[in-house]
């Protein structure tokens, strides 16, 4: 009928800088970093390989590659061609450059006039015919399923105590336990989520999934304020862990990310059969966007709780982000556990979702330091992840999602 369909467009507010991986990871000898302009440039593989090839230089490249295998770098990719008498001009004329990434510079006073040193660059998803970035609509329906999901536990958890009990009391290897507890989890979902009612169809198929009845577009860059549509950014968390002398705990990785600038805006359309929806519970979009918003509070709400006790107003100016710009979700890679498990709504007791996420990581992190039982007093994982560009400090990924318009029926 008329009316049971309806369309919403919606604006993504990148608060934070937000990275949404392409599967492609580089490492020093894949791309050009140039230190004193602080920028990074990918190449396209077969011409770069074709220069090489034209210049006689493909067997020093390969010993090259051999030096950075063995650990004993001494020089980036660009500083070897320098030293091969290669210049930028050389590079452009030869079409190598496919697009160029400004790098980020950390913000934290003791690192503040410290140009990174690039390793190995985790990249976003770009359209391959104009290099902007986008967001997947799979990822926005994914955050959106999760935020459903918490939602309808929490609205009865007496119901789904036996689900916890089950999870808590599963042995084996970590890869023994984890397979039994995405099989857990997916009866929980098939559970609350599985609720349409068709001639030959049972709990367990796609076809009776609600979330049929939501369709998610790719949210397309509409806006950006930064000198490009993308940002190279070093991983770096806060953590609850504080050596002797020093006020707070942090820890910048060698890991960098290709994200979306922060203040940048994209917008994506979601088209819901309303009836489908119903038969799960969901009254309208705006529901879900509310159920979104306060699944995405309460693993932040738990951070603040802790992160401000060690410094409030260190702390306390990341925080107000969420307020000030209305943030109702944490998109992309980067964005912490907090952001993606239902182990906290599940647990009877906050404490018990502590313990068990602490023994989860370690055994999945087998450093020796990590000590999650031992130490993690407060809180499970202990770090914040946040994101850092040149004066400014974010929680990573998070954003801003709203209604553009009115809905329309289709």
């Amino acid at each position: 009928m008329r009316g049971d369909i309806v369309r919403q467009t919606y604006e993504i507010k990148c608060i934070a800088p937000v990275h949404i991986g392409s599967g492609e990871e580089l490492r020093t000898f894949e791309y050009l970093y140039d230190r004193d302009k602080l920028e990074m440039s990918l190449l396209h593989e077969s011409k770069w390989l074709a220069f090489l090839d034209a210049r006689g230089l493909t067997d020093a490249f390969i010993k090259y590659i051999e030096i950075e295998g063995q650990g004993n770098r001494s020089r980036n990719l660009l500083e070897w061609l320098t030293a091969n008498r290669v210049t930028e001009a050389d590079l452009r004329k030869a079409g190598v450059i496919r697009r160029r990434v400004p790098v980020a510079m950390l913000s934290e006073k003791k690192y503040r006039n410290r140009k990174p040193n690039l390793n190995k660059v985790v990249c976003h998803l770009v359209r391959a015919d104009n290099a902007h970035p986008y967001i997947p609509g799979s990822t926005i329906k994914g955050a959106l399923r999760t935020g459903i999901l918490y939602h309808l536990i929490r609205k009865d958890p007496a119901r789904f105590r036996a689900y916890w009990q089950e999870i808590s009391s599963v042995k084996g290897s970590l890869k023994e336990k984890e397979h039994k507890w995405n099989e857990i989890i997916l009866r929980l979902e098939q559970e609350l989520l599985h609720t349409l009612t068709y001639e030959d169809t049972e709990r367990g198929d796609a076809a009776a999934s609600a979330l049929r009845g939501l369709s998610v577009s790719d949210a397309m860059l509409v806006g950006c304020v930064a000198k490009a549509p993308t940002v190279i950014v070093q991983k770096i968390d806060a953590t609850t862990l504080i050596k002797p002398g020093e006020k707070r705990g942090e820890s910048p990785i060698v890991l960098f990310r290709e994200c979306i600038p922060a203040d940048s805006r994209l917008r994506f359309t979601i088209t819901a059969n309303l009836p489908m929806l119903h038969a799960a519970g969901i009254d309208s979009l705006p529901s879900v966007l509310n159920m979104l918003r306060a699944y995405t509070l309460d693993g932040l709400t738990r951070q603040q709780r802790v992160f401000e006790a060690i410094d409030a107003k260190y702390y306390g100016d990341l925080f107000a982000d969420i307020g000030k710009y209305k943030a109702n979700a944490l998109l992309g890679g980067g964005t912490g556990f907090l952001s993606k498990t239902l182990t906290y709504a599940l647990a009877d007791k906050e404490t018990d979702a502590r313990r068990f996420a602490a023994a989860y990581f370690d055994e999945q992190f087998t450093n020796p330091s990590h000590k999650h039982r031992e130490t993690d007093t407060q809180l499970t994982p202990r770090t914040l992840k946040r994101a850092q560009t040149d004066g400014a400090d974010w929680l990573m990924g998070l954003c801003s999602i709203t209604g553009v318009g009115n809905a329309e029926t289709v």
